[in-house]
């Protein structure tokens, strides 16, 4: 199972919303500038992009602010990222589900893929649970460690 992890929103503006991605096995850089050059477009993904892959990783998370986040239309249709990951073959999305503190979610989501690509008879449900709760009785805001979800299949 390859898992695909979004660390960051990357930029946001009146034209485009892009997320900040790893590429050709770097993470990218920490400088908003660096993402300008031609070297740093490489790490940044267009969220329309997204919504027209053809095939994606099986399981996706993101430690994102609120990359969880979705909106119902009329009917009770949700509308949010997870929908373009599904459409394009994603069978599980991990990630917060309002605006939280990338230092704090970002070592969450690390922990939560470690212990579930370590321990392959554990659900992802049940290391999320497992996991976020650790956080929470090792010191971390309630609020934040609960942001997280898990969307589509549990696995």
């Amino acid at each position: 199972m390859c898992p695909a992890l979004l660390s960051r929103k990357g930029r946001a503006d009146d034209l485009r919303f892009e997320l900040l991605v790893a590429a050709d096995g770097q993470l990218p850089p920490n400088d908003p500038i660096a993402l300008d050059s031609e070297q740093g477009h490489r790490f940044l993904v267009d969220w329309q992009v997204i919504s027209e892959l053809r095939k994606c990783a099986p399981i996706v998370f993101s430690a994102a602010c609120d990359s969880g986040m979705a909106i119902s239309v009329r009917g009770g249709e949700r509308i949010g990222l997870e929908r373009a990951l599904f459409q394009a073959g994603t069978l599980a999305y991990v990630a917060p589900q309002w605006p939280v503190p990338v230092a704090q979610i970002q070592p969450l989501i690390n922990g939560i893929i470690t212990t579930y690509l370590t321990n392959p008879t554990q659900t992802l449900a049940e290391v999320v649970f497992k996991e976020v709760n650790a956080a929470v009785a090792e010191g971390m805001p309630d609020w934040v460690a609960r942001s997280v979800a898990v969307y589509g299949d549990w696995l």
